[in-house]
């Protein structure tokens, strides 16, 4: 399990976070659109090395964005403020009855992580104990600061290739690139988010996973492939048990559509009828 947050450096508040079973591209691409979404776009990000702060597709959005990418030397994790507040949470997993250490499920988890995040955010920091103005706590201290704000088009447009929304129909489906993919029942007539991968695509409903389809992925979308799916767990499951949730392994729940070029049906032109004007008289 995964905590991806992104954290203003002067204030050292969290402007975003999620947790997530996999540390992959598609979760911290996530974090960063909920962050541009919530206080904006921010001129620079400074993270570790690893692989997936350096793929090709998040370098994309931030060159897209006019976004820096600053990386810490190895081994140097103090370089890098994240690294405190990770600290903290450690530190305050246990503050709570629903704190971390006392979940069992996806669901509780989720709760904590909430929790955590409106507690370290609210409560008094030791790097503000000196300022004089009276804010002591991140959210205090960070105001109504926002980064650049780009128009909701625009952040739609450079998004798109790696974010899509559907309308789930009344048995569970949705429709995506002649591709027929089960996402959730119980989100029958509810708009969903798919996140695409080169391979993989990520079924997610506000911010909980769904379901994760192993697969290929061209890099202009086309789906070439989709097969294994991992199915998490999300309080948005139908009360009504159906034959597919007792045969999980056993039905085709992503399956191609054969595409059906539109044709227009030519309309013939109306013609007279002849009448013979004697035989009528």
């Amino acid at each position: 399990m995964y905590c991806i947050s992104i954290l203003e450096n002067a204030s050292r508040a969290i402007v975003s976070s999620a947790i997530s079973r996999l540390q992959d591209t598609t979760a911290v691409l996530k974090v960063l659109l909920s962050a541009i979404e919530t206080c904006g776009c921010p001129d620079g990000i400074v993270s570790d090395s690893g692989s997936v702060f350096r793929s090709r597709r998040l370098g994309q959005i931030c060159h897209a964005l006019g976004i820096q990418r600053f990386f810490i030397a190895k081994r140097q994790p103090w370089q890098s403020y994240i690294e405190t507040a990770f600290n903290i949470q450690r530190r305050m997993m246990d503050e709570a009855e629903a704190g971390f250490r006392a979940a069992r499920t996806w669901q509780e988890l989720w709760i904590a992580h909430r929790m955590w995040m409106k507690h370290y955010n609210q409560e008094r920091h030791w790097a503000h104990r000196q300022r004089q103005d009276g804010c002591d706590t991140p959210l205090s201290v960070l105001g109504d600061v926002h980064g650049r704000i780009f128009p909701e088009a625009l952040i739609r447009r450079i998004f798109e290739a790696l974010r899509v929304n559907r309308m789930v129909d009344r048995v569970g489906f949705i429709r995506f690139r002649h591709w027929r993919i089960y996402s959730e029942l119980g989100l029958a007539r509810h708009a969903i988010t798919l996140w695409i991968d080169t391979d993989h695509v990520m079924v997610t409903y506000e911010s909980h996973d769904l379901r994760r389809y192993e697969g290929m992925i061209a890099r202009d979308g086309t789906i070439r492939h989709l097969s294994h799916d991992t199915k998490f767990d999300h309080p948005f499951a139908s009360p009504q048990l159906m034959l597919w949730d007792v045969i999980e392994d056993d039905w085709g729940k992503a399956v191609p559509v054969a595409h059906a070029e539109r044709t227009r049906v030519p309309r013939g032109k109306a013609t007279q009828l002849a009448m013979d004007l004697d035989t009528a008289a």
